[in-house]
Order: C-alpha cells, then sequence, then structure tokens
C-alpha cells in the first residue's frame, strides 16, 4: 500500500481528504480517479484481517 500511494503522489496525485475519517484513522489512504470517485488503499484485506483498531495518532 504504501509503494503505491508513494508512486501516485510522486506521479503528481495528491491523496484526497475523505469525508469519512473511518479510512484514515486505520491508516487507509485515498486518491480521486479521473471521474471524481474515491480509491481506497487499506493496509488489511476485509474479510480476511481484522480491521485494525484506530490509530492513536488520530483518535
Amino acid at each position: 500500500m504504501a509503494a503505491v500511494a508513494g508512486r501516485l503522489t510522486g506521479l503528481g496525485h495528491p491523496p484526497a481528504t475523505l469525508d469519512n475519517a473511518y479510512w484514515a484513522e486505520r491508516g487507509a489512504v485515498a486518491f480521486a480517479d479521473p471521474d471524481g470517485w474515491m480509491v481506497v488503499f487499506a493496509p488489511w484485506v476485509f474479510g480476511k484481517d481484522p480491521v485494525p483498531p484506530v490509530s492513536a495518532e488520530k483518535g
């Protein structure tokens, strides 16, 4: 996830702020696609890995 986020940022695509803090609080990062939809990269696999707790830094 960090490698993808770093590459997108390096190519001029800044991370987007989501209206719902749930994702950022759990270490995910989002980018807007060309149509304006949000693509969220999360550090876990939904339904397979447990959802990480809220980050101590965020909440």
